[in-house]
């Protein structure tokens, strides 16, 4: 919430709160976002709320920004907690790095500020889930195909948003499976395929 320079209140929500910044910073374009107007005349700028009440006037400094006094009334930061236990927290921080690597870390004082902790015989279900492994891809497909042209694969691509000098805003390919050879049509309509 700020004072204006006319005595009234104006709150601002969702804004950065930086405790050792020397000067606040006010965005025009994320101020017209949140609901106020602004009008600039000649080197004078004016910040108006939703209700068209005037919140606050400045002129035009030597450095090209417009500078204005405004007091904070109430500074309000939200904060959170999690009550999550702490070898959780650097668990997961260290994307699920099991926790006899993450005491190792700290009894080598290799991690600033990382607590000690106790190795624990629990299970993270994520940690279960991405060590579990697949089989791999075939690398060749067996061929469908035992000459040209008995099995041929197509598909269409489009539509383009600029068209192609003829006029075409799709193309089609087909490539035949045995020989692998493959046709490029350009077709100006997806109908156009058959």
């Amino acid at each position: 919430m700020m004072k204006s320079n006319f005595g009234g209140k104006v709150i601002i929500e969702d804004v950065f709160y930086v405790p050792d910044i020397k000067c606040n910073l006010m965005s025009i374009c994320q101020l017209v976002e949140k609901g106020f107007s602004v009008t600039m005349d000649g080197e004078s700028l004016k910040l108006f709320d939703a209700k068209k009440n005037l919140v606050l006037k400045s002129a035009l400094s030597k450095n090209r920004t417009y500078r204005c006094n405004i007091s904070s009334d109430k500074m309000m930061c939200m904060s959170a907690t999690i009550s999550e236990d702490v070898e959780a927290i650097w668990h997961l921080r260290y994307g699920h790095l099991n926790f006899r690597s993450l005491s190792e870390l700290n009894s080598k004082d290799l991690v600033h500020g990382l607590p000690k902790l106790n190795v624990r015989k629990s299970i993270c279900e994520i940690s279960v889930k991405s060590k579990q492994s697949r089989l791999p891809f075939v690398s060749k497909a067996p061929k469908r195909a035992s000459e040209a042209l008995r099995v041929v694969h197509y598909d269409i691509c489009g539509p383009f948003e600029v068209p192609s000098l003829g006029g075409s805003k799709y193309f089609i390919t087909f490539i035949d499976e045995f020989t692998r050879m493959i046709w490029l049509y350009t077709i100006k309509l997806k109908s156009e395929a058959l």
